[in-house]
């Protein structure tokens, strides 16, 4: 705590809490995010081309990939 009775943890709590969570990236960080994204999106839409041999292979049915496919490339 500083003289006044502050105390700066909270005060950074304060700040994180205000800040939009893409100014608190660092670049290593967003570029391994947005690497994450692309990825993610490439394979979603190779999931979407997969005929149903191919999904059979893999053990996936065409609903799960058709539901896997659709999301968002930001999605989990």
């Amino acid at each position: 705590m500083d003289t006044n009775g502050n105390c700066p943890y909270f005060v950074t709590a304060l700040i994180r809490a205000h800040t939009p969570w893409f100014r608190r990236l660092s670049l290593t960080r967003l570029v391994a995010l947005l690497t994450r994204w692309s990825e993610r999106s490439a394979q979603r839409h190779w999931l979407a081309q997969l005929d149903d041999r191919m999904l059979s292979d893999i053990g996936v049915g065409r609903a799960d990939a058709y539901r896997e496919s659709s999301k968002w490339f930001w999605q989990d």
